[in-house]
């Protein structure tokens, strides 16, 4: 089988601008992913390489995405031709710190809400032949079959 070339120049050269980018950010691979990663996009190391060889082609919402994280206009990721500054090392982390805060906040929802469940399935009337039950099972009492 024939190796699949990207769809033409075009995906090659946003594979250039995207690793001039992310080197002028202060960035590897491995930390874009990272990044990529902590603002919901299921992005790897491997990944990044194949983009910026212009091997994979990005969707628009990865590419906005791109754009997003290395804190630049999703022009200038595509053309090169937007005339804001790119942000400074200091800046990178400041974003990166802001992601990190919003996962932690989507992380102690998740436990609050996974405590909220218990609390409520503690709270529930045993059915008949029950012993208890958790969030993800129901134990039956010994002898008893399950259906």
């Amino acid at each position: 089988m024939e190796q699949q070339t990207p769809s033409g120049d075009a995906d090659a050269e946003f594979g250039w601008r995207l690793r001039h980018l992310r080197e002028q950010a202060g960035l590897t691979q491995q930390q874009l992913a990272g990044v990529m990663r902590a603002a919901g996009s299921k992005m790897h190391r491997s990944t990044i390489g194949k983009i910026e060889a212009g091997e994979r082609v990005v969707s628009v919402g990865e590419a906005a995405q791109f754009a997003d994280v290395l804190g630049i206009g999703l022009t200038q990721l595509i053309t090169m031709r937007d005339s804001r500054p790119l942000p400074t090392q200091e800046t990178r982390i400041q974003q990166i710190q802001r992601l990190l805060r919003i996962q932690d906040g989507i992380n102690r929802l998740a436990r609050e809400t996974s405590q909220l469940v218990e609390e409520i399935v503690r709270d529930l009337p045993l059915p008949e032949g029950v012993s208890y039950i958790t969030t993800d099972s129901v134990v039956l009492k010994e002898g008893e079959a399950g259906q």
